[in-house]
């Protein structure tokens, strides 16, 4: 079988041949092992989004002007990895063909990409389920590929009795009608071309801070070419896009990439709303709504935990490697070692973002010191308390904005004691329990940060007997961040006067009296403490 090839330049010109594109429309239509990713619609706009970084490489074979197989790729700038079109960003790589033709496919195009990139190595996750495999293991010694142990692809059944079972059942009822008693609960599918972008900026704000708070990145922030890449998706119908809401407030979304059969999982939810498993209660009734649209599958792509929990059937996925024997064991080797690490944390009772955390505070903690940066008495607090009051007047500052996560993707670790990823984290945790925080950011920063929680629920690292007995009736304003270079110690006693007469209205929480926990070493807001009529109530 005879493989054609072009990349770069070339490999974009195709994206504009008609002829060629229907074909592969086609050909896509009869796999029946295709997903989204394959699609012309997702590597065409994935091409044109990330060809600067990422050199596009199609290859393909054809009888009397048919498509038999086609194989799209991108070759890395850096390194020498060959890896499916998408890269990281799709769940599936694989090539299309149909059955009659996928093994003599596969087979010409390996040998066609060994001769064309000796060096390189190709490495394609995951295999989408049904890829025939026949063949690829005992394929010719210089075209032998290495397989990966088969790992579980869950998914659910749109038309499965247990789906409308399950969310029926007592437990998700009880989280329904909790939710309920916030207000008007709506699920909806979003069609509206002004709705679909509010949906994906909502979507982005909550997947980035998620994705901060875990794994210390935020994609759609650290990635230029990542926005414009879905809205192209959302323009070309790719992506499937339901909201979850009580009122006006978004709990959760998901843009799920379409496939022949079936819609991806991309649910988000804020955290505000966390203790209400709206992830959840979003899959069930996105599932009933995909049966009414004739959709078979809802896929919720490799991986256990909550997933394999929630779904109906499983079935496995591989990775692929090829061409390259030493960096194919480096990968088995690279893979086996984080299964060992990820296995002794867990022995240990820690989990991997706990461990990352530990290590990157290690080092911030380490770097600071050293530059005589971290005061020394960064563990010790000083309790004021005293009297809510209403603002004094027309205030002339930047008003202040209440629990927007957005606010805090701003954070400069340079202009904070704690890392990125702890500040990230540490504010996921107060959001899902029930606390509050005020934000303004200036110039793409986060120049001040203020947390208010109920004081009998808020747990202080370093206190000791001498801290005041938690109260019921007390609302705590801790935690105040100023940053670094911003010189903000005279807008101080304005912001506090902003908080405390904004509790009631916006926030709904009214206490007798308010505790400011400060750190020991500010001075200038143990001042402005003083100065607003609080008393010092006890120092650890």
């Amino acid at each position: 079988m005879e493989i054609k090839m072009c990349t770069g330049s070339e490999a974009l010109a195709m994206l504009d041949d008609a002829h060629f594109m229907q074909r592969w429309q086609s050909l896509y239509g009869l796999c029946p092992w295709a997903t989204g990713y394959q699609s012309p619609a997702y590597v065409g706009a994935w091409y044109r989004h990330y060809s600067a970084s990422c050199k596009p490489l199609l290859l393909w074979a054809e009888s009397a002007g048919v498509l038999l197989g086609l194989l799209t790729l991108t070759l890395a700038e850096r390194g020498d990895l060959i890896v499916g079109a998408g890269a990281h960003q799709a769940a599936y790589q694989v090539w299309l063909a149909t059955p009659e033709s996928s093994a003599a496919f596969i087979g010409a195009t390996l040998a066609a990409l060994r001769a064309a990139y000796p060096r390189r190595h190709l490495h394609l996750k995951h295999l989408a389920p049904g890829t025939p495999l026949e063949g690829l293991r005992d394929a010719p010694a210089a075209l032998r590929c290495s397989l990966s142990a088969p790992e579980p692809r869950p998914y659910m059944r749109t038309d499965a009795d247990r789906i409308v079972k399950s969310f029926n059942g007592k437990t998700n009822r009880n989280l329904y009608n909790r939710l309920k008693r916030l207000g008007e609960v709506q699920f909806r599918v979003v069609t509206d071309a002004v709705e679909l972008s509010a949906a994906l900026d909502e979507y982005i704000r909550q997947y980035d801070f998620r994705q901060a708070a875990m794994y210390d990145c935020a994609p759609f922030r650290v990635d230029p070419s990542k926005k414009a890449f879905y809205r192209r998706l959302l323009a070309d119908g790719m992506l499937h896009v339901s909201l979850l809401q009580v009122g006006d407030a978004v709990v959760s979304v998901n843009v799920g990439l379409r496939g022949p059969d079936s819609v991806q999982v991309g649910i988000t939810h804020s955290p505000l709303y966390a203790d209400y498993s709206p992830g959840r209660l979003h899959t069930y009734m996105l599932c009933m709504e995909l049966a009414k649209e004739g959709c078979r599958n809802f896929d919720l792509t490799p991986g256990g935990g909550y997933k394999s929990q929630l779904a109906t059937d499983t079935d496995e996925v591989v990775e692929l490697s090829a061409l390259n024997t030493l960096h194919t064991l480096r990968l088995q080797r690279r893979a086996r070692l984080a299964k060992l690490a990820s296995a002794w944390l867990g022995r240990l009772g820690v989990t991997t973002t706990a461990a990352r955390l530990a290590l990157a505070r290690a080092k911030k903690s380490a770097r600071m010191a050293l530059s005589g940066a971290l005061p020394l008495t960064a563990g010790k607090y000083c309790i004021y308390r005293g009297v809510p009051k209403a603002a004094s007047g027309a205030c002339s500052m930047p008003a202040l904005r209440a629990n927007q996560i957005d606010d805090l993707l701003h954070y400069d670790e340079a202009g904070g004691r704690k890392t990125y990823h702890e500040f990230q984290y540490d504010a996921m945790k107060r959001l899902e329990s029930r606390q509050h925080v005020y934000t303004i950011v200036h110039e793409d920063k986060l120049v001040f940060c203020a947390w208010i929680g109920k004081r009998a629920e808020l747990a202080l690292p370093g206190a000791n007997e001498k801290m005041p007995a938690e109260s019921d009736g007390v609302i705590a304003l801790y935690d105040i961040y100023r940053h670094a270079r911003a010189s903000l110690d005279d807008r101080l006693r304005g912001y506090l006067e902003q908080i405390l007469s904004d509790l009631p209205g916006r926030l709904g929480l009214e206490a007798a009296s308010v505790d400011l926990v400060l750190h020991a070493h500010d001075k200038a807001a143990r001042s402005v403490a003083e100065q607003a009529g609080f008393r010092l109530l006890a120092q650890s």
